[in-house]
């Protein structure tokens, strides 16, 4: 029960328990267009060495051009660099608002003590890293609330369904009460946000849940690309 205690106060004081969490989100303005769409970037956004590589991923060519001194290679006697994997996205339509989202809740959690100090400071409660209510932003695409269905609103869609480089997707995360802000306390309408409570903790594991629905409705084969998989079998 210790261990459980020392664990709860620690995400209630710190939290921000993560590895890597990277995302933007913009609002663009479309030329001969009142209205602002809304698109999020998601992926390994890494500005360092060693991460440039194209899809065809040569080998053996540009070693001393493009890739000169900028690869890592931990089998020097297999050959001259290893491939770098990595993936990034635009998202358009509703899935960039469970980006928003997810961002606009950690950002609180880890903003939560500097109004405090700024009260402190000036005497005021004014915070400058406050958050701008999208929603109330008149000339932004917002979803509607009176859209309830499975497809969303249709202003929120993204432009080109047409396009063969368009997929769908949705955005999942695994996280818990003590790196967000905002989570239920009530289980019961923790529980119908498809959220898991347990030992005063509150979960989200969509990351998770959607990887068991894939494999178990897969008929053919499935495939998964997670740096954090590990296991004898090649990825």
């Amino acid at each position: 029960m210790q261990v459980d205690s020392l664990a709860w106060l620690s995400n209630r004081l710190w939290g921000l328990s993560t590895h890597t969490t990277r995302n933007a989100y913009l609002l663009t303005r479309r030329l001969l267009q009142v209205q602002e769409k809304n698109i999020a970037f998601l992926g390994g956004l890494d500005l360092c060495d060693g991460r440039y590589d194209t899809p065809q991923q040569r080998l053996f060519q540009d070693l001393e051009s493009v890739y000169d001194n900028d690869f890592h290679n931990p089998m020097l006697s297999k050959g001259p660099r290893e491939p770098w994997h990595d993936l990034h996205c635009k998202i358009e339509g509703p899935a960039a608002y469970d980006v928003l989202k997810n961002f606009e809740q950690r950002w609180k959690k880890a903003t939560r003590f500097h109004v405090f100090r700024k009260h402190l400071k000036n005497g005021t409660l004014w915070q400058d890293d406050a958050l701008r209510k999208i929603d109330r932003i008149s000339r932004i695409l917002s979803p509607s609330p009176s859209h309830t269905n499975t497809h969303g609103d249709p202003n929120t869609w993204v432009s080109s369904e047409e396009d063969c480089e368009n997929w769908h997707v949705q955005v999942f995360r695994s996280i818990d009460f003590g790196s967000v802000k905002g989570f239920p306390k009530s289980v019961d309408e923790a529980r119908s946000m498809n959220l898991v409570c347990a030992k005063n903790l509150v979960i989200d594991k969509s990351i998770h849940t959607a990887y068991v629905k894939a494999i178990r409705s897969a008929r053919h084969f499935i495939y998964i690309e997670n740096q954090y998989s590990l296991g004898s079998s090649y990825g």
